[in-house]
């Protein structure tokens, strides 16, 4: 999901800058396609161009769910069992639920998986580091770049692993000074759920979203058909083209209206 959020310092509310727009629900730019410069918009542009209006959002994640198909890729090992309070007298609790913790969250890590690609293979290993290794790559592919843009006008993409209430989340955010408007700080976040480190289909889902960012150049839904159609195009490239033509049907099922 692309989560948008504007801080201001104490004082009055400044005024974002607008730029202009017009409502895109049936047709729109192909992401770069002729130029493959992206849309060279600022933060505060680009944050302008994304509509609260989300109508969509169930569809694609209902539609990406049939795709995904997880009930083939659940872990089958039990979880583990946390220590007893207070333990046997000589053992040290606290030690003993470190040592749970970081058990349960290797068989979460396990039961989320979906690695669908060699790239996949290569990187996605469970750790943050590798997540990063993996997003790194994929924006910096030559396919990626002619399509999208590198995104050189927004801040540098940061990927970030915490843990949190969504598997996954692209954050545009920035902080503006109350006295005078001035940015005080920007960032623009690909950011995943340490529980979702080896899941290829959550860190593709993404990519779509800052893919989307960078290259959109009139208004549009989080989530809707110009994300959905950014989405099969880089699933096509990052996974294969089997897997984006069974995951362009399941939208299009779903009501998404990209076949064009």
């Amino acid at each position: 999901m692309t989560t948008v959020r504007v801080r201001f310092q104490p004082g009055l509310r400044p005024k974002i800058e607008k730029h202009a727009m017009h409502d895109q629900q049936t047709h729109g730019s192909w992401a770069g396609e002729k130029t493959g410069a992206g849309n060279n918009l600022n933060l505060s542009e680009v944050m302008n161009l994304i509509s609260g209006y989300d109508s969509l959002k169930n569809n694609v994640y209902s539609a990406e769910d049939t795709v995904n198909n997880r009930k083939n890729n659940t872990n089958k090992t039990p979880p583990p069992i946390a220590p007893n309070h207070p333990l046997d007298e000589g053992q040290d609790y606290d030690t003993a639920y470190r040592e749970y913790n970081k058990k349960w969250l290797e068989w979460a890590i396990e039961t989320q998986a979906l690695v669908l690609s060699e790239k996949g293979k290569t990187y996605l290993d469970g750790s943050p580091a590798g997540v990063k290794k993996y997003v790194d790559d994929v924006i910096k592919q030559d396919w990626f770049i002619e399509r999208f843009g590198n995104g050189s006008s927004l801040p540098k993409l940061q990927v970030k692993t915490a843990n949190t209430n969504a598997a996954g989340r692209h954050i545009l955010r920035m902080t503006k000074n109350q006295s005078n408007g001035g940015i005080v700080k920007q960032e623009n976040i690909i950011s995943i759920d340490r529980q979702a480190t080896k899941d290829e289909s959550t860190i593709l889902h993404e990519i779509s979203h800052y893919a989307t960012v960078i290259s959109q150049t009139s208004r549009y839904s989080a989530h809707g058909f110009e994300f959905a159609r950014n989405h099969v195009y880089v699933v096509g490239k990052a996974v294969s083209p089997e897997r984006a033509a069974r995951l362009k049907k399941a939208y299009i099922a779903k009501g998404i209206p990209i076949n064009d």
